[in-house]
């Protein structure tokens, strides 16, 4: 279910596949232009991969990223934005 904030958010994020084993890819949709930095965390709050903020424009982006090296388990991916933060859950298996 979608919150209104949802609804209005500058940034929205989806993680495929998931669970995922070799390579996920981060889709990001933006309202507006905005400086967009991503991390990925181990449950108990460890930095383990990040990538600093690049700019992006307005509309829908893809990345792709290896996680091949990171052990089986549960993750936090999160976009920062210089309008708001965007989190989801990531396994990897």
């Amino acid at each position: 279910n979608a919150s209104v904030q949802d609804l209005y958010s500058p940034l929205r994020m989806s993680v495929q596949p998931n669970p995922a084993r070799e390579s996920v890819r981060i889709s990001l949709s933006l309202t507006e232009p905005q400086a967009v930095e991503m991390e990925i965390l181990t449950i108990s709050g460890q930095l383990v991969m990040s990538e600093s903020a690049i700019n992006l424009s307005a509309g829908e982006h893809t990345r792709d990223y290896d996680i091949a090296h990171l052990s089986a388990g549960v993750y936090l991916v999160k976009l920062y934005s210089d309008k708001s933060v965007e989190a989801k859950r990531l396994v990897i298996n």
